[in-house]
């Protein structure tokens, strides 16, 4: 989203509340809602340093970049005793409380009347590395943060409750992967996502409607530098070792893809009865030494790459099947080629303004 958007006077109540709020998808979903509806959002965040890459300042990387598009229709504001939202959005779109969602936020409060049209949560300790070394934080982090998420959405007559869950939840079973695949989750992350998905089983009612999204490996401009795509850039363009796992094989998900599915489900609304689960994918597979074959060609750059064994908690192939998604959600992918090029070429803006920075 690099188009600088106009403010609107024209803000619509209810509200749409968004966990995660400086988080690579949710950042640049509540980019999409600004600049395509006329919803405000209140977001939360707790800009943690869960993950040695994922720190504040690279959140606040990607929460300047949204003032920029959006003018100054952003602020950030810590959790007190004299925050009022209501005020605050008289003047801005998206409001950030930088806060602890594991902790209770008293939503009924902070709204102060406002009534939430869907509550997204989006918010996740989601490193798979770091949640084997860390599973205390991992479990605090991702189904105890949901258990609190749904209470606090019950409390102000949420509607209708999004979870993002994760394509790591199938485990290694055969692919393609259709929704209604019994979940055989490997890692301690998928776990979670799995106990997260089974808390939204439990609480979804006739008020309380539930949908949950899986995406499927995700990748993007202002993504987390730990994810595969732009560290593997990185090390391409640096010359450092590329780790490949053998036979890997992924289905990679450009981020305006998943934004677009996931504005979809807020303007559609729930569909169907009960939970309904949605593949966010892009449905067509790749081997990972493919993919950065891909990127040695945009980059046009040889890599130094290393063939090394799969760790066990990975999955060996991920393959989304999409037609529920195409079907109710309109879902239909970026080229692969066409939405890396927009990666690397943000990886190269970004060196260019770094390098002329320090001149």
């Amino acid at each position: 989203f690099t188009e600088t958007i106009e403010p609107t006077s024209n803000r619509m109540e209810p509200v749409v509340v968004l966990t995660g709020a400086a988080g690579f998808i949710a950042g640049s979903f509540a980019s999409r809602i600004l600049s395509e509806t006329n919803f405000s959002v209140v977001g939360f965040d707790s800009f943690n340093t869960l993950h040695t890459l994922n720190n504040r300042a690279i959140k606040e990387e990607r929460l300047q970049h949204l003032q920029d598009v959006h003018k100054d229709q952003i602020e950030i504001v810590k959790r007190d005793d004299s925050l009022n939202i209501p005020e605050l959005l008289k003047t801005r779109r998206f409001v950030i409380v930088d806060t602890d969602i594991v902790q209770p936020l008293d939503l009924k409060s902070l709204l102060g009347g406002l009534k939430v049209h869907t509550f997204f949560h989006i918010a996740a300790a989601a490193n798979v590395g770091w949640c084997e070394a860390n599973e205390e934080e991992a479990i605090r982090n991702n189904s105890m943060a949901t258990a609190q998420c749904i209470k606090e959405a019950k409390s102000v007559g949420v509607p209708h409750f999004v979870y993002c869950s994760s394509s790591s939840v199938y485990g290694d079973q055969a692919t393609p992967w259709v929704e209604s695949a019994q979940l055989e989750p490997k890692s301690i992350y998928a776990k979670q996502k799995v106990k997260g998905e089974q808390l939204c089983q439990e609480a979804c009612s006739e008020n309380f409607q539930v949908t949950v999204v899986r995406p499927f490996t995700v990748f993007g401009p202002y993504g987390r530098p730990d994810m595969f795509t732009l560290k593997c850039i990185k090390l391409l363009d640096t010359g450092a070792e590329v780790t490949i796992y053998e036979g890997a094989e992924r289905d990679f998900t450009f981020i305006n893809d998943v934004t677009k599915a996931l504005l979809a489900i807020l303007n559609k609304g729930h569909i169907g009865e009960g939970v309904n689960t949605y593949n966010l994918g892009s449905g067509r597979p790749i081997t990972v030494a493919d993919f950065v074959q891909l990127l040695e060609d945009l980059l046009g750059k040889k890599g130094n790459k290393t063939i090394k064994p799969m760790p066990s908690e990975e999955c060996r192939a991920t393959h989304a099947c999409m037609a529920k998604a195409e079907k109710e959600l309109d879902f239909s992918p970026t080229p692969l080629k066409e939405a890396l090029a927009t990666v690397v070429k943000f990886y190269n803006d970004k060196k260019q303004r770094q390098s002329a920075a320090e001149k």
